[in-house]
């Protein structure tokens, strides 16, 4: 190859920036690929993340929903355990209720018929 033409100009000086262009335009397609390999990759790994996190949120949720249930459900035992403490409680003193009250009734009406109080 000859650098110098005749007219004296550098044809070497000519030749580089072409060159330069051609080894871009074959560098482009291989950069190209890379990228949509780099992008897929990363696209690949945030679905991965995206689908862990959601598995995550669900487990939670279901425990959450599964320790409610348990809190709720020993709540509603106690409140019967009392209720029902309450209502034993009602039933003793309701005989007594009842007996005094008909003891006074009973002194009551003896009292107004000219008994001696």
């Amino acid at each position: 190859m000859e650098f110098f033409g005749n007219d004296g100009k550098n044809v070497y000086l000519q030749w580089l920036p072409l060159q330069a262009i051609i080894c871009r335009r074959e560098q482009i397609p291989v950069s190209h690929a890379a990228l949509l390999r780099q992008h897929e990759s990363t696209r690949d790994l945030e679905h991965g993340q995206l689908a862990k996190l959601h598995r995550l949120r669900v487990d939670q949720m279901q425990e959450q929903r599964g320790v409610e249930n348990i809190n709720q459900q020993e709540y509603a035992k106690q409140l019967k355990k009392e209720l029902l403490a309450r209502h034993a409680a009602e039933q003793k003193q309701i005989p007594k209720n009842v007996k005094v009250s008909g003891q006074v009734y009973t002194r009551h009406l003896t009292c107004g018929r000219g008994g001696g109080c």
